[in-house]
């Protein structure tokens, strides 16, 4: 590829970044990402190897479910959106309550 291709990567647009909230009638506004935490957690929990789930951003900067799991094979298992949020998986191993 030479420079002046039309196919040159061009960086995202930063203000398609920043969360959007989600009006919520039982409290304060959510992003994308906290509501679908909040929505899928108990499911997600219940899933062979995961062992955490929270918000993060993605490699991008946008907000991000992140699915924390013991070992790489229950990646598997797991989506790469949810309610069209991204989702971030991370190895964690295990972890052991103080």
């Amino acid at each position: 590829m030479q420079n002046g291709d039309s196919d040159a990567f061009l960086p995202p647009d930063p203000d398609a970044l920043v969360a959007v909230p989600v009006e919520n009638e039982d409290g304060p506004a959510q992003t994308p990402a906290s509501a679908a935490v909040a929505a899928h957690t108990d499911a997600l929990m219940k899933l062979a190897g995961v062992i955490m789930v929270g918000e993060t951003l993605d490699v991008v900067g946008r907000p991000a479910v992140l699915i924390g799991v013991k070992t790489a094979r229950a990646f598997a298992k797991l989506p790469t959106e949810i309610d069209g949020v991204p989702v971030v998986t991370q190895v964690i191993g295990e972890v052991d309550a103080q």
